[in-house]
């Protein structure tokens, strides 16, 4: 059964206070829009979902308390359109940012605007909600950003522990089969590429989805309706233990050469239409997957493809003296 959305009043709404934090436990959201009423009833809907709650009204104040609080923020709610600092201007000088650009943002944009949705994608917007936003579509995406949030945050303790000297690691073959091996892992193989934090992203997506997608036969329709149960991890600890994809195992190869390090990972499954995921399909806006393989294509690698049957794909990251060469 749906979950019955809050209840408040305006009232409520102009209560709330500028720029303040609601406390919560999910983690924490960054909301920015200049028309108070619909900040006020985000907030306050997040606040239920167990979210703590950090409001600003211009793209200015944001990347502020962006600055004041960059540890403690894990998804962005943005608005397109506000004076001082507009949503691109704000998303472009975030994404400018090492330190800001995982941060998943999630735009807020009209049903009738696919050319806005094109423009932020190319911005490296992701997320997208369509006015009037719906609690429960709300709910969905925002606890689908938390956790890609939360997961770089892990890979990025485990990223500060790991040695370098794995960058110099020339070849390698590499087996997984759960998901919770993936975790392990993907921190590991980030580390043989010369930018680790832009690659581990893009690793972990291909390696989750060869196992959740290829090896266990968990389709885009299937994983939205687990997602919004909070089910899928129980699934997939399932489908794990049956006979028919127990043995199955996940395969990756990588390699260095003088200007790429390239990974191949190549499933057991039966292949999938990989072409309509290689780009974000504005189509998907409102689901809570689907742009996984067009973030790790357009952020974290230069180049990649998959083989016709769609069980393999190649990623291909230049390397650090060959992009500079570039230039």
């Amino acid at each position: 059964m749906p979950q019955a959305a809050p209840q408040f009043t305006l009232a409520e709404s102009e209560q709330k206070n500028e720029n303040t934090a609601v406390q919560g436990g999910k983690g924490c959201v960054l909301i920015v829009d200049d028309d108070r009423t619909l900040r006020n009833i985000l907030e306050i809907q997040l606040q239920h979902l167990d979210y703590q709650v950090i409001s600003c009204e211009n793209g200015l104040e944001a990347f502020q308390a962006l600055e004041k609080d960059q540890e403690q923020i894990d998804v962005i709610l943005l608005d397109r359109e506000m004076p001082v600092m507009d949503g691109m201007e704000f998303i472009l000088k975030v994404k400018s940012q090492a330190c800001f650009r995982h941060i998943p943002v999630i735009m807020v944009t009209g049903a009738g605007e696919p050319g806005n949705i094109t423009e932020g994608i190319g911005a490296g917007v992701f997320y997208y909600i369509v006015k009037p936003v719906h609690y429960n579509i709300l709910g969905t995406i925002v606890s689908s950003a938390t956790i890609e949030a939360k997961r770089f945050k892990k890979f990025s303790a485990v990223l500060e522990k790991q040695a370098t000297g794995l960058r110099a690691l020339s070849n390698g073959h590499f087996v997984v089969s759960t998901a919770e091996q993936i975790d392990y892992l993907a921190p590991f193989l980030a580390q043989c590429f010369d930018r680790p934090e832009q690659v581990i992203s893009g690793i972990a997506a291909l390696l989750s989805n060869a196992v959740e997608h290829g090896n266990l036969g968990i389709g885009f329709d299937k994983k939205s309706q687990l997602q919004k149960q909070n089910m899928l991890l129980e699934e997939i600890r399932v489908r794990q233990c049956m006979p028919e994809h127990k043995n199955k195992k996940v395969d990756i190869f990588f390699q260095n050469t003088d200007e790429h390090h390239i990974l191949v990972v190549r499933d057991q499954g039966h292949g999938f239409n990989w072409s309509k995921y290689m780009n974000f399909n504005p189509g998907f806006v409102g689901s809570s997957n689907g742009r996984g393989i067009a973030q790790a294509r357009t952020q974290s690698f230069d180049m990649m493809f998959y083989n016709e049957q769609g069980n393999e794909v190649t990623a291909l990251a230049k390397r650090k003296e060959s992009a500079e060469n570039d230039r």
